[in-house]
């Protein structure tokens, strides 16, 4: 995000696999801690500008928990599979298990 050559591909990139340049990159993170740097992160003008073509394109900068990717996985259709690896094939046999995870 910082390098404009690597932005501009990752870019070109999405709009191969969605014929869109518009998207969501998301950051996938252990867990958010409250300290007001996850909003300044949001809002980097350099990423946002090098990821959208100077403003020119709808693109948001979001983070993903682990919390809440794994919220979403047992609230999935239990016929619902996951992506093979290692950590989809672990989710698949908790929630065959009928184990919940509670924080």
């Amino acid at each position: 995000m910082v390098e404009p050559t690597w932005a501009i591909a990752f870019r070109e990139a999405v709009y191969r696999e969605t014929l869109s340049y518009d998207f969501t990159y998301f950051v996938a993170i252990t867990k958010i801690k409250t300290d007001g740097s996850i909003e300044a992160f949001k809002n980097e003008p350099l990423f946002l500008n090098n990821l959208s073509d100077n403003g020119k394109h709808k693109v948001k900068i979001d983070f993903l928990s682990l919390e809440k990717i794994m919220d979403e996985i047992f609230r999935e259709e239990p016929n619902t599979t996951l992506e093979a690896n290692e950590i989809g094939r672990f989710m698949q046999l908790i929630r065959a298990a009928g184990l919940k995870v509670s924080k």
